[in-house]
Formats: C-alpha cells, structure tokens, sequence
C-alpha cells in the first residue's frame, strides 16, 4: 500500500508538471536544471543550499529567479580529462534575478575559502541579457559576472576574491551600494552604453579598482578607493581589428569621489597610451597616495593636477565624501522657453541632482492645453555640467494659447523629482508655456534697468528701428548710449556714444553702455528679428571688445563658444588654453564688475580680452564634444567703497595649472567702467599687465598678491572682502597696509578702513599661508576672571590658534588629579574662547584652591599644548 501511494505520488507530481510546465520552483532537492527556455521561470528557494556540478543557462524568454537566503556552491567537475567550473549563462532575451530584502545570497565556489586555488569549481555569470543583482556575495568567481550587452544592474552586493569582479562590454552596467574587497580586478569596462554608473560602492585591497577601455558613457560618483595594490583607475586605448587605436571618454564623469591610502610602488591614477580625449573629475578628495601619474606628469603627494587637454580637474575637496545611500531627491530649476510661436518649439529643462545623478530614462515631460489635453516633448540630447542635468526636448504646439508642463522623473535610488521653486506647482503663479503669434514682443521684453548709472547690456535681436533711443523705448534727453569701436580715421578702438556720426547699429552678440534715466527703469519691448541658429564669424582683432549672448531664450555655457584662429576651431576653453583669449568674461553690475567664468546670461554685456585675432561663433549647443570645466579652486573678491562710490570686483585666488607668476589663467583689468571712479587691480613685479583676476598655482603653500586701489578723494575709504567665509579653513588671509603698518586677519575682520589725504590711489598686500604646511601653534592664552568664583560666574579659556583643530580643555587640582575634561571642540584659526562652570564631569562644584589648566590643540598628526594656572574661590 505504501509502494502504490509512492507511485501514485510521482506521477501525479509529473503530470502537473506536464499540465503547468512555468512556473516551476526548486527548493527541496539541489538539482536545477541546465536549461531554462523561453516561457519558464524557475525559482530557486532559500531551502536549496546545494552544490552546482553543471552550467545553467537562462534562454531568450527564460526566467530564473533565485531568492533571499539561497546558497549556491559551484562544484568543479572533469570531462574529456579536463577541469571544466560551471557558470551561469544569461543569454540575450534571457532574464536573471538574484536576492532581494531579507538574508543575504551567496553563490560561491565550492570548498571556498580553504582551497588554493580561488576559482575552483566556479566561472561565475556570463549575463548577455537582463540581469538584477541584490543583497548578493559572489566569492571567488573567475569572473562575478562577465557582460556582453544587455543590461546588468547590482545593489548592495559584495563581491570578493574574484579575480575579476564585474566586467562589462557594449552594455548597460548600474552598481549601487556594493563592495568590492580583494579582487584582482574589481571594476572592467569596455564601451558601455549609457546611462552606465558606479554609485555609493566601496573598493579596498584590490588590484585595479577600475579599468576602462575604448568609449565609454560613463558617470563615477560617491564611491570610496581605498588601498589599492596597482591602479585605483587604470584608463586603455581599444584597438580595433584593423590596428587603429581609439580611446574617447569624453562622456565620463568622475565626482565626489574619495581616493584614500593607495600607498604602492606603481601608479594610483593611470593614462596609458592615450590617442585623444578627455576625463573630467570633479571634487574628488585626494588623502595620503603615494603616487599620481598623468602620461608625462608626476605628481608626489597629496595633491592631482593634470596634463593639457587629457584629465580635467575641478576642485579638489578639503574634506572626505560621506559614503551613504543617496536619499536626496532630484530638483527642478528651470524650464525654457516661456513663450514661443506656434509650431515645433524646442524646450530644455534643468534638473540639479546632488546624489547619484538623474535616471534619464525616467523623465517624462508633457504639456496640457486649456482643455487637458496633453502633448508628449520628445527629449533629445542631454548636457551634464557638475550636478545639473539640461535635458532638451522638442514639442509641436500648433495651437495659441497657455500649456502647463508637468514633468516626472526619479535619480537612480528611486528618489522623486521634486520641486522646490514652485516652477510647476506653486500658487498663484506656476510658470507656463504661452505659444502665440506676437511671441516676438513677449520675448525681446528686456529685464528692468537701473536708473541714472550705466548698464553693460546687449540687445539680443536685429532691431526694426534704427534710431538707437526708438528701438530701446526711451526718449529722454539725458539717456546714454555708448558703444566701444574702431574710430575709421585712427584706426584705433575707442567710446562712441549716441548721437555721434558712426555709431553702429545694435547688433546680436555684441555689447554697450547704457544709462537711463532715474525714470526710464522699467523693461520696455525691443522688437526686432531673434537669432533662431549659431551665430558665426565675429572678427576680433587683439584688445578689448564689449560682447554678448546673442540669443534671447538661452543663457549660454562657454562651452557653446568657439574662437576661429590660425585655421583651426576651437571651443573656450582650447582657445585659452594656446593663448588666443583671457580667461573670463567681465560683466558690470552697479557698481563693480564680476569676472563670469562659466555661461553668458540673457540681455547682459561683457568685455572680453582678445590676445590674437581670431573669429567668434556662437552656437545653441556644444559645437563639439567636451567639456570646459574651471580650474579655480577657490577665489575672493576685494571691493573698494568711499562715500556712496564703490568699485572693484578684483579676484585672487588658486588655481589648478596656475603659476605664481603672469599665466593664462590670469584675466587682465578691464576697462574704467562709464561714471564710476574708484578702481582696484592687482600688478605683478616685472610687469605692466593689471589684472583683475590673479589666481596662483593649487599647491601653493605661501603667496602674496599686490593690491592697487585708484580712484581715490580726501576722506575715509573701506575695503571689504565679502565671501571669505566660502574659503577653505587651512588657508589664512592677512591684508597688510604698509603705509599705517596694520596688517589684519580677514576672517576676524569684514572691513578695513583708512584714511585718504592727498593721495589718489594707494597700495596694499595680502598674504596668504597654507595651514597645512606649518606647525600648529597655540597662543596668548588667558584666563579670565582669576581668581574665578564659579557660584557667580564661569571662567572663560581664551588663546589663539593658527590653524582649524580640534580643541581639548584639561583642569587638574593641586596635586595633579584630572578633574574635568572638556573635549572634541573644532576651533578656527584664530581667537577662540571655551567656558568651564567650575564643576567636574560629575557635575559637582570644585572645592577652593590653585587649579592648573593644560589646552591641548590637534590637526590632523600635528598637536601642541599650553598651561595656565588658577585659583577657585567660591564664596566671593
């Protein structure tokens, strides 16, 4: 009877497998089958903690699902005399799930670890298809996974002991939240499409942390190299059958990453043979490698700079990224057009992500007439700069009327778009898209004006009026019009205001002067023809030029100019680079001007200094692949204010690539704006030049720039340095007045006034010190009040540091007993002050008697310590 239940059990197990052959789920055996083909999914329980002895491969149209808590050990077996390991193979069409919320999932190789031989028995996953990875260790694969297309995505696994972790080609790869631990190669990519990531993963004690090879749409972000043995980024040409060698990485990214402790004999950061193309890292933290090397450059010690026109470097940042899940949501800045003609309108968009980066894919963007009826933008390319995202799009809207965007989207952690400025949802008055016809007047309604001072400004359209105050809308006596152009009969540049024979016409892409009156300050319209395409071949001889952004919908990167010159095209920042233009364009707001190092605003004017003659161009997109990317690490603004005039805007500061003397990176002093007087610059022993801008190399320990101040009228005058506070702390700044012999510590004062007599300009010195490269020292301590009677009062701990450290307070009693410990104060440089009630850390009230204070003070590995004695009368 219980043989004949036995059977009967088997076959009516076979028939509901022949009944319902998908789903099917393996759990209570350790056999799984070799072939998972189209329409099955097998899945494979938390019960199965077997050995593997064979390859699974999922077909097109196969599932395979192994969950939470499974233990997968792949056995080495022998055919044909060889030793064959198994693998997991994913074809393309092929779907495979691993882990999920809960116990972890382990697929490892059998016997591992204990065997000498790491990869026994265990080849890892060969994935062409779609592949999930969660909450998963893969320990001692050949390869963790190997990829070829298809798209493979990992989150919070672990990878060890692999002798190469994950390898990608020609796909799609997003890993998340994941470690990587003694892998001979932890990361490999080799054209991967985008978007492809590194987020939130921590590398440590493997060989290469990241090789990348051929072209790669690549975005590196918050992760952690720490202690790699070879190459913490190792970056390879790709040869292709033919012998030709090719490497473009103009669409990676690497930012706010940390690079810690790669203290080995070869390289931490690796360009080898590389044909043509550019890496941009952006504020990444640089700590205790041994060694950078950049092709032909090598750098010792903490500190990365970078070789012309291969590594882009911005910003190296002073303090270690957090290394955390991104909960951050991405935001909403911008939306253009406001108005636009019927017909297909181009749009952009601007989403600011401080976490992972936008997930592309997710953004959906629509507009709703008046009726509900919605209209899909078709999104076309993107532009990453730092942490924002410009989607552009196009739409076709034939019929006039108001359209109200909505727009969806999440990052790569599944956070929401959000929107903080109220752009699309915030009452009363959520910005909309207006289509009509008269969309020319809507848009060339210049910004308000200031009255009674002059305006740098441009006017972004061919105007229909030819009477300069007509196509402005004013008609005032008193308004000035002032352009800067070559005089025919000297040949040389000069002001030409209105009403003086020769004054051009306004022009798109050129700049002027203007002055209205104290009642023309309301935008009035200025019609006229908009520029729609690029605008090209501006001449521009060597000097200065007044320019502008000669569209009316678009603030403008740098990246969408280019400087024709010597036959050759070349976008901003090449064209500083081989010396044809200064660094920076010069804008004016009343009443100093400020040196625009990144994008042309909308209606606003600039000087740009021109060091050979060449041909400008405007584009309404990057007219080539890269990116500029601003090698200033930090800079201050000095102004200069006496009665109700104020000039200045001169900026000192590092630079990476700088040098101590006159470079490219240093943008001269531009002209003496129309109706202001005072004026600041910087001059450099052995030359002419005046600058406005004087940036020193990033590795500077010690500087001092030369400030001169023009302008000046009996009276009291004031500098000021507004800013200083976004200055990184190990670095100090001190104005010295060699005329009175004041020399004052910027962050402890806002200003700095002196008198004028006689005298119109007067010169001054800041100096600055590198904190990290000098002791550490503890000063002018004092102790007050002495004798202190805690029962009334609190002892106040004052001494002066001269550099950022962390701060402890010590007292002990007569015979040399620890009473209280006041610890973990972080102190700038400069005057600091702690307080101590008299009580110990068990909160009682001392007795009388002679107290000896000990303040320890601690940087990083440097320390020092002062003593100070007291007395405590209580009663008093």
């Amino acid at each position: 009877m219980m043989l004949g239940r036995k059977i009967w059990g088997v076959l009516f197990f076979l028939l509901c497998a022949l009944i319902s052959p998908s789903p099917r789920t393996w759990g209570e055996t350790p056999a799984i089958p070799t072939v998972i083909n189209s329409g099955e999914t097998i899945t494979v329980t938390a019960a199965l903690s077997g050995e593997i002895d064979h390859n699974i491969t999922v077909k097109a149209g196969g599932k395979l699902i192994i969950e939470p808590g499974a233990t997968l050990s792949f056995v080495e077996t022998i055919v044909d005399s060889k030793r064959v390991t198994q693998r997991i193979i994913v074809e393309a069409g092929g779907i495979l799930e691993i882990g999920g919320p809960g116990a972890p999932c382990i697929l490892r190789a059998a016997g591992y670890p204990g065997e000498d031989f790491r990869y026994s028995g265990w080849y890892g996953i060969a994935n062409s298809g779609s592949l999930i990875l969660k909450n998963t260790t893969i320990w001692g694969a050949e390869y963790g996974v190997f990829q070829v297309g298809g798209t493979t995505l990992i989150e919070t696994a672990t990878i060890d002991y692999c002798s190469n972790g994950i390898t990608s080609k020609d796909g799609v790869v997003k890993i998340f939240s994941s470690t990587f631990n003694n892998n001979h190669e932890a990361v490999a990519v080799t054209d991967v499409a985008e978007p492809s990531l590194l987020c939130g993963n921590h590398f440590s004690n493997n060989g290469v942390s990241l090789k990348i090879i051929g072209t790669n749409y690549l975005n590196v972000r918050n992760n952690q190299f720490d202690n790699t043995n070879q190459n913490a980024i190792y970056l390879q040409n790709k040869a292709t059958e033919s012998g030709e060698v090719f490497w473009d990485n103009s669409q990676v990214y690497f930012s706010f990453n940390n690079f810690n402790y790669h203290l080995t004999e070869t390289d931490l950061y690796m360009v080898y043979n590389i044909s043509a193309s550019e890496i941009a890292l952006y504020n990444c933290y640089w700590q205790s490698n041994d060694r950078v090397y950049l092709t032909e450059t090598e750098i010792k010690g903490d500190n990365l700079v970078t070789e012309k026109e291969k590594v882009l470097i911005k910003n190296i940042l002073s303090s270690p990224v957090t290394i955390t899940t991104d909960t951050t949501p991405p935001t909403l800045v911008e939306l253009n057009p406001t108005a636009a003609r019927p017909g297909f309108i181009d749009l952009s968009v601007v989403i600011s992500d401080v976490g992972w980066g936008v997930d592309l894919e997710s953004i959906i963007i629509k507009l709703y007439d008046s009726e509900g009826l919605a209209y899909h933008v078709a999104l076309g390319n993107t532009l990453y700069n730092n942490r924002q995202y410009i989607l552009a799009g196009t739409v076709e809207l034939t019929t006039e009327g108001e359209y109200t965007w909505e727009i969806t989207g999440q990052d790569f952690s599944g956070n929401n778009l959000t929107d903080p400025a109220g752009l699309l949802r915030e009452q009363p008055t959520p910005q909309k898209l207006l289509v009509t016809s008269d969309y020319q007047s809507i848009l060339n309604t210049a910004p308000p004006w200031q009255g009674g001072v002059y305006n740098l400004i441009t006017i972004p359209v061919t105007t229909y009026e030819l009477d300069h105050k007509n196509a402005l809308g004013f008609f005032a006596t008193d308004t000035n019009i002032v352009r800067y152009q070559k005089d025919a009969e000297t040949n040389n540049y000069r002001y030409f205001y209105y009403g003086e024979s020769g004054l051009e016409a306004f022009t798109p892409g050129k700049g002027f002067w203007l002055k209205p009156g104290t009642d023309e300050t309301k935008a009035s319209q200025v019609n006229g023809e908009t520029q729609t395409t690029a605008l090209r071949n501006i001449s521009l001889e060597p000097g200065w030029h007044l320019i502008g952004n000669p569209f009316n919908d678009i603030s403008l990167p740098f990246d969408y100019l280019s400087f024709s010159y010597a036959g050759q095209e070349s976008r901003y920042l090449n064209a500083v680079l081989d010396g044809v233009v200064s660094y920076g364009l010069w804008s004016f707001n009343h009443p100093a001007y400020y040196l625009e190092r990144s994008q042309m605003d909308l209606w606003r004017g600039y000087w740009i200094y021109i060091k050979k003659a060449c041909q400008l161009s405007y584009h309404r997109s990057q007219f080539r692949s890269g990116r500029s990317v601003d090698p200033v690490l930090w800079s201050l603004e000095l102004r200069l204010q006496q009665g109700n005039q104020r000039g200045g805007g001169s900026l000192l500061g590092l630079a990476r690539m700088a040098t101590d003397g006159y470079d490219l990176w240093d943008a001269p002093k531009p002209p003496a704006s129309l109706g202001n007087k005072l004026e600041t610059f910087f001059t450099i022993p052995g030359r002419s030049q005046q600058l406005g801008a004087d940036w020193r190399g990033s590795n500077s320990g010690a500087a001092s720039w030369e400030l001169v101040v023009t302008g000046l009228t009996p009276g009291e005058a004031y500098l000021t340095w507004p800013g200083i506070g976004a200055i990184p702390a190990d670095y100090q700044l001190v104005l010295v007045d060699p005329q009175t012999k004041k020399e004052i510590n910027l962050r402890e004062q806002a200003n700095y006034s002196f008198p004028v007599t006689k005298e119109t300009s007067r010169t001054f010195t800041i100096k600055m010190t590198n904190l990290k490269t000098i002791d550490l020292s503890l000063t002018e301590v004092r102790l007050t009040p002495v004798p202190f009677a805690p029962l009334r009062e609190s002892l106040a701990v004052s001494f002066r540091l001269n550099n950022a450290a962390t701060v402890e307070i010590r007292i002990y009693d007569w015979v040399g007993n620890l009473v209280y410990v006041h610890s973990g104060n972080h102190c700038l440089a400069g005057t600091n002050s702690l307080w101590w009630n008299g009580r110990n850390n068990l909160g009682q009230l001392v007795a009388n008697g002679v107290y000896f204070c000990k303040i320890i003070a601690k940087s990083g590995t440097k320390s020092t310590e002062a003593r100070a004695k007291l007395v405590v009368v209580n009663g008093l």
